[in-house]
């Protein structure tokens, strides 16, 4: 599904109210799915991290992933991977990532992934955790993981958006959640607001805040910007704060794969604003190689305010 964010899903409207009985029975069926027997748990030998959240889109887990491995290596000697299943991708796995991977066969973030760290790709996250423990793995950080319950996670964040929040708190397909707000934040151990946006967590858990912070300026170059990602507003908030003149923008689907055709228009988007062309790391590698030179990218990190919370709680595993 290229999912792109409805604007119903932001507050509650005639159409998401309308929609409630088909949520009612998504969460159903969904909770019924991911139900495990007492006696199925799986209890890895590994330390898992599970970074995760309770809505669809991008919240921004795998950059928060990135950021907690590279902590745990600046302070542990810990073998450490991280796992994601590769969406979009076509290997079933598991498998290690690695120079003779494309997109096609394991996905943008695994690709993406693979260039900084040990990653594997599994479409079934439990098989997994297993075949990295038998490679001797002992810290594994799942990227997405949340709602899968069939083994025991050491450490689970939930990641959100500060500029979207929960949206309007109602199940998929009416809203944007995968699950309850009260059953995610049972689950989660922290949670991870990103953004200076305005979102505030009525109670519970405690709360790590941290921004994505441009590696480059961009010096008042005039750009059009372009994502295929869950969040794009994100991205062109990034080509602003990091001194770009945002003179168009264009959102694709989640994961969306470029045609050369596609691809040869927003150039001739770009050239007819005498502007750059823009986009994140993540869809710079689905679009064909024969454009990768005309087309900048805007790499980021991501800067903690409360870094000392989580270094804590990380290193006493």
């Amino acid at each position: 599904m290229k999912l792109i964010i409805p604007n119903f899903w932001r507050e509650k409207t005639l159409l998401s109210v309308l929609l409630k009985p088909l949520a009612f029975i998504y969460d159903a069926v969904s909770t019924w799915l991911r139900r495990v027997e007492p006696a199925d748990l799986y209890y890895p030998k590994a330390k898992v991290i599970t970074i995760g959240n309770i809505t669809m889109g991008g919240t921004g887990k795998t950059p928060v992933a990135l950021a907690i491995m590279k902590i745990l290596q600046n302070y542990s000697k810990h073998k450490i991977a991280i796992l994601t299943r590769g969406y979009k991708g076509k290997l079933i796995g598991p498998i290690m990532v690695d120079n003779s991977h494309n997109v096609m066969g394991i996905g943008d973030e695994a690709l993406l992934l693979a260039k900084q760290v040990s990653t594997c790709v599994s479409k079934d996250r439990l098989q997994g955790i297993k075949f990295l423990e038998s490679q001797g793995y002992d810290i594994i950080i799942t990227d997405d993981g949340l709602q899968d319950e069939r083994f025991i996670k050491a450490l689970t964040i939930m990641v959100v958006d500060s500029y979207f929040g929960f949206g309007n708190g109602l199940i998929f397909p009416a809203g944007p959640l995968r699950e309850k707000i009260e059953s995610g934040i049972n689950k989660a151990n922290f949670i991870v607001v990103i953004g200076d946006g305005e979102f505030k967590l009525a109670k519970g858990l405690p709360v790590l805040y941290a921004n994505f912070v441009s590696k480059v300026l961009l010096n008042g170059q005039k750009l059009v910007a372009f994502a295929g990602i869950g969040n794009p507003d994100k991205f062109f908030r990034s080509v602003i704060e990091a001194e770009g003149v945002l003179i168009e923008k264009i959102a694709f689907g989640d994961h969306h794969q470029y045609t050369i055709a596609e691809t040869e228009s927003l150039l001739n988007l770009a050239n007819a604003h005498q502007a750059n062309l823009i986009t994140t790391e993540k869809d710079y590698m689905r679009i064909d190689d024969q454009f990768k030179d005309k087309i900048q990218t805007l790499p980021v990190s991501l800067m903690w305010k409360n870094e000392d919370i989580l270094l804590k709680r990380l290193l006493a595993l």
